[in-house]
């Protein structure tokens, strides 16, 4: 219950930073709605492989933004992450390709032209494991996060790289996989 606490609190002070910004700035000419787009993602490979396993994975996580202000935007992000296991136990050689997606939106605050607060809710579908058919065998969730990012760049049609460190308000005690994400991505127009 904290945890939902801390992100609806959270998303009330990003809000109303965002709308008091909007307040204080003069109203110029509407821009063209193409014009206050930004866009961003990351894209994943990896291989990692022991004795008797190995994984290799590949995808791509695109992402778009609308400004609202100059210091507030949101949008959708969706991610697509192909894999490859293979294990091998007593010469008998197993392998399972499948896929983890998710889709979801975020916002972002920007507190100083290079660091952003980011807030998403992604909807994904991981892989858990396989039955004896070999098919796998998913877990549905949503994941809200929160975090901050760091951003090259300096916006204005320029393309930059980011940096971003986000927390799992819903993650689960028991998992191997920590509460913790980092991405390193793009951006354009941010």
């Amino acid at each position: 219950m904290r945890r939902y606490l801390l992100f609806a609190l959270f998303s009330l002070v990003i809000a109303g930073t965002a709308s008091a910004q909007f307040g204080r700035q003069e109203r110029p000419e509407p821009a063209k709605f193409t014009d206050q787009l930004w866009y961003g993602g990351s894209f994943v490979i990896g291989y990692s492989g022991g004795t008797f396993e190995s994984l290799f994975q590949i995808g791509i996580s695109p992402m778009v933004g609308y400004k609202l202000t100059p210091a507030f935007s949101f949008g959708p992000r969706i991610s697509y992450v192909y894999s490859h296991y293979r294990q091998s136990f007593s010469g008998n050689v197993e392998k399972f390709n499948y896929g983890t997606y998710a889709i979801g939106v975020f916002s972002r605050f920007k507190v100083v032209p290079a660091i952003f607060a980011h807030l998403e809710y992604s909807y994904q579908s991981d892989v858990v494991g396989f039955n004896q058919n070999d098919e796998p065998i998913r877990r549905n969730r949503g994941i809200p996060y929160i975090g901050l990012g760091y951003q090259s760049g300096g916006g204005e049609r320029r393309a930059g790289y980011e940096i971003l460190a986000l927390y799992n308000l819903n993650a689960e005690d028991n998992l191997v996989q920590g509460p913790f994400s980092f991405r390193v991505g793009f951006n354009y127009n941010f």
